[in-house]
C-alpha cells in the first residue's frame, strides 16, 4: 500500500449513509488514518468559513443517519490526526463508537462494532423531575429534559444529573418522597411506534451515610465518563478534570465504606481508565491554551482520545 494523497471522507460518509438508510438498523464504519482533504467535508483548510461549512456538513450527515436508523462509527489509527472533533459528531448523533486503535487490533475493533445490534431507532428520552429541581450541565431550563437519542443498542447507557434549586432546599427537606418520571418513545425493528413510561417516587434524606449505602458506583462511574467526555468535546477541559476528581473522591469513599469485593474491582477498573484520561485531559488543556483558534491545532484528536478512553470504560464495566 502507498499513500495517494486524497482522502474523500465526506463524500464516502454521505454515500454510505444514503445506501445504509434503505434499511433501518444498518451500520456504517468509517476507518481512516488521515484527514478529509478533498470534496465535501474538507477539513484541512484553516479558513473560518470553510471550517464552519465542513463542520455543518458532518452534523447534517449525522442527523440524516439518525433519522434513518443508521449507526455510524468512526475508527482512526493511533498517531494520526483525523479531526475527530468533526468526524466524531457522526458517531455521537447516531449512537456509534469513536475509537483510536492500534492497527494490530483493528480487525477486533471492527468485529466488536458490528456486534452492536440496533434494538430501537428514532428514540427520544424525556425525564421529568419536581419543579423545585433542575438539570445540571444542560442548556434546557426547567424541570423537564428532552434528549433525542436516535439509535439504541443493548449497550446504550444514558445518565442525568439534577440538583435542587437553592431557594427550595428548605422546602424539599420537609417532604418525604419526590416523584420522577421517564418517558421513552421509539420505533421497533418491526417499524412499530412505541412509548414506555416509568414513574417512581424516591425517598429523600439529609443523612449522607444512608445515601452512600445505596449508591451504585457503576452508575457514578458511567456518569463521570459520559459527562467528562462531553465537557472535553465542548472545550471545557477544566470542568471535565474537576468532574473526574470529584467522582473519584466520592467513589473511593463509598468503596472503602462498603468493603465489597465486586465494587472494589469495578473501582479499580475505573481508576485505571481515569489515570489515562487525566493525563489526556491535561494534554488537551495545554493544547487548548496554545491553539490560536478552536480548530487551528495539530493535536485536535487529543480531545477525542479522552472520549475514546471513557468509551472503553463504559463498554468494559
Amino acid at each position: 500500500m502507498r499513500e495517494q494523497g486524497a482522502t474523500a471522507l465526506g463524500p464516502a460518509a454521505l454515500v454510505s449513509v444514503s445506501i445504509a438508510s434503505k434499511k433501518p438498523g444498518s451500520k456504517v464504519i468509517i476507518c481512516t488514518d488521515g484527514r478529509a482533504n478533498t470534496g465535501l467535508g474538507y477539513l484541512e483548510s484553516m479558513e473560518e468559513d470553510v471550517y464552519k461549512c465542513s463542520s455543518r456538513f458532518y452534523t447534517h450527515v449525522g442527523e440524516q443517519a439518525a433519522l434513518s436508523g443508521v449507526i455510524v462509527s468512526v475508527l482512526t489509527i493511533e498517531g494520526t490526526d483525523c479531526r475527530l472533533a468533526e468526524l466524531g459528531k457522526l458517531a455521537d448523533q447516531t449512537g456509534g463508537r469513536v475509537n483510536i486503535v492500534d492497527p494490530i487490533n483493528l480487525p477486533k475493533e471492527i468485529q466488536a462494532t458490528l456486534e452492536d445490534d440496533v434494538i430501537a431507532t428514532d428514540t427520544t428520552v424525556t425525564f421529568v423531575v419536581p419543579e423545585q429541581m433542575y438539570f445540571e450541565y444542560e442548556e434546557q431550563a426547567g424541570n423537564k429534559f428532552v434528549k433525542r437519542v436516535g439509535n439504541v443498542t443493548k449497550d446504550t447507557e444514558l445518565t442525568f444529573e439534577f440538583g435542587i434549586k437553592e431557594s427550595h432546599i428548605q422546602k424539599i427537606q420537609e417532604i418525604e418522597k419526590l416523584p420522577f418520571q421517564l418517558q421513552v418513545s421509539f420505533t421497533t425493528p418491526e417499524n412499530r411506534q412505541a412509548c414506555r413510561v416509568i414513574s417512581q417516587e424516591k425517598h429523600i434524606t439529609n443523612n449522607s451515610s444512608l445515601v452512600e449505602d445505596s449508591v451504585n458506583i457503576t452508575v457514578l462511574g458511567i456518569h463521570a465518563a459520559q459527562l467528562s467526555g462531553r465537557l472535553t468535546m465542548e472545550g471545557r477541559v477544566k470542568e471535565a478534570c474537576r468532574e473526574v476528581e470529584a467522582q473519584k473522591e466520592l467513589i473511593q469513599k463509598i468503596v472503602e465504606k462498603k468493603q465489597n469485593r465486586e465494587e472494589e474491582d469495578i473501582y479499580q477498573n475505573w481508576l485505571r481508565s481515569v489515570a489515562v484520561v487525566c493525563e489526556d485531559l491535561t494534554h488537551s488543556e495545554e493544547v487548548g491554551n496554545t491553539a490560536k483558534t478552536k480548530h487551528e491545532t495539530e493535536n485536535s484528536d487529543s480531545v477525542f482520545k479522552v472520549c475514546a478512553h471513557f468509551s472503553k470504560f463504559v463498554v468494559s464495566h
